[in-house]
């Protein structure tokens, strides 16, 4: 966004440009919301990565525990990253007055999140 200053406009002029500025800083704090709802979904694996070691740590299939443990610590991990780098992207777009970049993080996360689901029951039911 260009730091252009509203003083010297008409009161028309003023308006748009105040609207302008409105509009950038909502799309600003939308983006931060947004970086702060994807990490807060990645500490959420983290913290189920702990409960998972920590509250099955006394059954027979510790192996079916670690895997689930270590598989959601992986996409805790991978998850924080994407989230900084789509946070970065959005704000250069912002930035420079482009359209912001269409995430396929969403459907990312759902397919990894079924992965992990399906992992579960087999090992706990199947195997």
């Amino acid at each position: 966004m260009k730091s252009e200053s509203v003083i010297g406009c008409d009161r028309n002029q003023q308006h748009i440009k105040i609207r302008q500025i409105h509009k950038f800083l909502n799309r600003l704090l939308a983006n931060e919301r947004t970086f702060l709802a994807w990490i807060r979904t990645a500490l959420a694996l983290l913290a189920g990565t702990v409960g998972l070691e920590q509250f099955t740590a006394h059954f027979d299939s510790s192996r079916t525990s670690h895997i689930l443990s270590f598989s959601l610590a992986i996409g805790a991990g991978l998850l924080g990253g994407l989230a900084w780098y789509r946070w970065k992207e959005n704000e250069k777009a912002m930035r420079t007055d482009r359209d912001m970049p269409y995430s396929k993080l969403l459907i990312a996360l759902s397919l990894y999140l079924l992965f992990i689901v399906l992992v579960f029951i087999y090992l706990t039911f199947i195997d």
